[in-house]
């Protein structure tokens, strides 16, 4: 990406709608990447719309509502941005695994790297360019570790010693992208869900294993309501990378009247009950020996205790 932006190849533009980059030749566009773009349910790739502009194209992202990192930083917290590093790396691994997408196309400009305020997360644009030279992965992530340790030092003098963890970390090669994604992803900051219910020792209790899978997803489900999907550090139950169908956010499991209940969170892919396909945010039971689908993924309900 920024190969291409010093060759002439790209030029960067912003404007009162948003940030936008102008593509010297059209071979350099890829209709593939930019149908993943668009058909992506990850909300953390900022949407892009294709324009014509002096019989060029030009690529737009409509950053309202959020905020540029270089902006933020100088006065964020410690906490806050180890919670967003988190998110980069996760979301970076995230476009690793997509077999269209690639990391190169990521603009790792802190004036182009947008903050979601009220998520503590990242909005990332990701250009639907092709690999004149693809970066290596290895190069790529050295990049971003820098990056990452390069925003850091713009925080307020007085939050520096919060970041000596992730600065030891992110400075060991020997820690891998995805256990520390991991790790600091769980200082961001949730809005707490209405109603939490812990099940004590003597209560129902629910256990989700998948049927079929390689490898295998189990979730013992110990509080309600315990989200289900792919966006670790965020979900209570997280699906691993090889099941791309299932959502990020996919379904919830709450206390029902007798018992559990699922809700399906407007996934892309479905939730089913026993073959029967949900609605959206509409409570379904789950009944011990019931299969759960989320997409597709199955899973074998055994709920004990509670006279189940």
């Amino acid at each position: 990406m920024q190969e291409l932006v010093q060759q002439g190849l790209i030029e960067r533009k912003t404007g009162e709608q948003g940030v936008s980059y102008l593509l010297a030749e059209e071979a350099l566009f890829s209709q593939t990447r930019m149908k993943a773009i668009e058909s992506s349910e990850d909300p953390c790739i900022l949407k892009c719309v294709r324009v014509l502009y002096n019989g060029k194209i030009k690529l737009v992202y409509l950053t309202g509502g959020y905020r540029r990192l270089d902006q933020c930083l100088p006065g964020m917290k410690s906490g806050d941005y180890r919670a967003l590093a988190g998110a980069m790396m996760r979301e970076v691994l995230f476009i690793r695994g997509n077999s269209i997408l690639s990391c190169g196309c990521i603009d790792l400009s802190a004036d182009r790297v947008f903050v979601d305020w009220s998520e503590k997360d990242v909005r990332l644009v990701c250009l639907p360019v092709r690999d004149k030279v693809p970066i290596p992965e290895a190069e790529f992530e050295s990049m971003l570790r820098e990056k990452l340790l390069q925003w850091g030092s713009l925080l307020p003098p007085e939050e520096q010693s919060g970041l000596e963890e992730l600065n030891e970390q992110l400075s060991d090669p020997t820690e891998s992208l995805q256990t520390l994604a991991e790790h600091f992803a769980s200082y961001r900051h949730r809005a707490p869900m209405p109603g939490p219910m812990r099940r004590e020792a003597g209560q129902m209790k629910l256990e989700l294993s998948s049927v079929g899978t390689v490898p295998p997803v189990a979730f013992v489900v110990d509080h309600t309501p315990f989200l289900i999907g792919r966006e670790w550090g965020t979900v209570d139950g997280a699906i691993p990378g090889e099941y791309p169908r299932v959502g990020r956010k996919h379904c919830r499991i709450e206390a029902g009247p007798g018992g559990y209940q699922v809700v399906d969170v407007n996934s892309k892919n479905g939730t089913w009950v026993n073959d029967v396909k949900l609605q959206p945010l509409v409570p379904a039971e789950l009944a011990h020996g019931s299969v759960l689908r989320l997409a597709n993924v199955s899973f074998a309900v055994r709920i004990t205790g509670g006279g189940a």
